[in-house]
């Protein structure tokens, strides 16, 4: 007997399951609020050089005409802006008539003041990161996705050995504690070093969470709970959004952040172990304990012979499997593919949401906009992904997103006036991506075997996260003839390429959830390669 039939009997998702679910689902609204943090206390103010400070230069738009006066003849403007990083250099303690008209030589300056309407103060505006050091922004959000693909293998692989309990409780513990590091950190070399513990706790935090779900769930319901998930996650985005919109100091918003998650974590205390991982690992009795009381709550009634050795046998996995995945061309391509959808996916995902604060508009409604795209692209993956399967669904959400990404083409011949086409394509790419990342990680926990599960979904997310590094670099490319279209083009093209790969994989909707890796190499599969 497979541990999918004990958990029919048991009601499939029952009281209990729900109950358990939704506590697991909490986390999952901070590890949104953490990852996408970053749009906002590492945004970029307005900003221009400083005057000398005898000129009393305190503010963006200067009140005292004359220092308005001083601004405008030693700052050049650039698109109707003042200059970001230089100014004339002029002796503005006496400047002549001729000073003034000749001025041209731009000489780079070393301080600056910062439009505080937006924001009152970033991380950027904190730590001067612009100009010569503006590099180290995309450095600060490289560093927190290198912390999500080393806790991809790292706590994808604890918890396959130790249990998914523990790997939740290092993360929570990485992530408050980061958290608190970041908001008092005294230079940026500790900011990095926290950021990087940050991503670590968050992305073990929802994979763990996440595979704790779903291994709690029937095959019937499974597409139901592996969706609602991804729409807690958008409930971070909101949350985030409005507490952005309200906190403006980077500092108060991350210690407001950071309260709210050591709240979230009181709950999960009343989460149990995986009692399919404690069969898998042949610790029976624990798992006993835990399928009784799920049959108390729900009401059934387990059958005592499913507990007795013959049938337990049945159900167990071997210990260690995790090197079968590359045993056999049909697991090497499957594992490749998988590996590369994950890759590409994280690039173009982390790179569309780091890049809102690059296309025009209010940064706070831009990223409200596309969290609503994000909760849509969610909404219809439920009614879709049990009807059309899921290899159809990933499919063709990889390719409008890239589709809707490339086609910002169409913005390069006048990209002032045109800058809504960029911002709608950069929405639909966002629509496409988010609908196949929230399918993949479904499809994933389907084509890994249980033995292997976890390690599968962690090595996809570590190399992943080699996408997701490079994100932020491609993301601020927004240099050059066809400028803000640049990044999207890119992200594009690199998922169209990922979509047609993923068609060679095998279909799993309705199946059950393979144990072992023969399992695995046995789902229906329409490929060209076999054995």
């Amino acid at each position: 007997m497979r541990f999918d039939d004990i958990v029919n009997i048991l009601g499939g998702f029952g009281c209990y399951q729900k109950r358990v679910y939704v506590t697991l689902c909490l986390p999952l609204i901070t590890c949104a609020m953490i990852s996408h943090l970053s749009n906002f206390i590492l945004g970029i103010p307005k900003h221009r050089c400083k005057l000398p400070a005898e000129f009393n230069d305190t503010s963006y738009y200067p009140e005292d005409e004359s220092v308005h006066y001083m601004i405008n003849i030693s700052i050049p403007t650039e698109n109707e802006e003042y200059s970001k990083c230089y100014w004339y250099g002029l002796n503005l303690s006496n400047p002549t008539t001729s000073q003034i008209q000749n001025a041209s030589k731009r000489t780079k300056c070393n301080q600056w003041i910062y439009d505080t309407s937006v924001f009152t103060n970033t991380i950027v505006s904190e730590f001067n990161l612009v100009c010569d050091k503006a590099i180290y922004r995309s450095h600060a959000n490289m560093v927190l996705l290198v912390g999500f693909m080393v806790s991809s293998l790292v706590i994808g692989t604890l918890s396959d050995i130790v249990g998914r309990r523990v790997g939740v409780y290092i993360s929570f513990a990485c992530i408050i504690g980061s958290q608190f590091g970041t908001a008092f950190t005294p230079n940026f070399t500790i900011l990095l070093v926290c950021r990087f513990l940050n991503g670590f706790g968050d992305i073990g935090l929802f994979m763990t969470s996440f595979v704790l779900a779903l291994e709690l769930v029937g095959v019937s319901k499974r597409t139901l709970a592996g969706m609602v998930v991804e729409l807690f996650f958008c409930v971070g985005l909101f949350l985030t959004a409005i507490l952005a919109y309200f906190i403006r100091s980077w500092q108060t918003l991350q210690l407001a952040v950071n309260n709210f998650r050591s709240m979230v974590f009181c709950f999960f205390s009343f989460v149990p172990e995986s009692a399919r991982w404690l069969i898998s690992k042949g610790k029976t009795e624990k798992a006993k304990l835990i399928l009784r009381k799920v049959a108390k709550e729900n009401h059934t009634k387990l059958p005592d012979e499913i507990f007795e050795k013959e049938n337990l046998c049945l159900v167990e996995a071997p210990k260690s499997q995790a090197s079968k995945l590359f045993a056999s061309p049909v697991m090497v391509l499957r594992s490749c593919i998988i590996f590369f959808n994950w890759l590409v996916l994280s690039m173009v995902y982390f790179g569309l949401s780091f890049n809102v604060g690059n296309i025009t508009g209010n940064i706070h409604v831009n990223f409200s906009i596309g969290t609503g795209v994000e909760v849509l692209a969610y909404v219809l993956c439920i009614f879709l992904l049990d009807r059309l399967g899921r290899k159809l669904v990933h499919c063709f959400s990889m390719l409008i997103g890239g589709i809707a990404c490339i086609s910002t083409l169409g913005s390069i011949p006048s990209i002032s006036a045109l800058d809504w086409i960029t911002i709608t394509f950069s929405m639909m790419g966002r629509f496409g991506v988010s609908a196949a990342f929230a399918v993949l990680y479904i499809f994933s926990c389907e084509l890994f075997p249980t033995e292997a599960r976890n390690f599968g979904l962690g090595a996809s997310s570590f190399l992943g996260r080699i996408g997701g590094i490079v994100s932020p670099y491609i993301a601020d490319m927004v240099y050059g003839k066809i400028g803000k279209a640049l990044p999207l083009i890119i992200f594009g093209s690199a998922a169209i390429a990922a979509g047609l790969l993923a068609l060679l994989l095998p279909e799993t909707k309705n199946r059950k959830l393979p144990e072992t890796i023969e399992d695995a190499k046995n789902l229906v599969r329409i490929t060209i390669i076999c054995d």
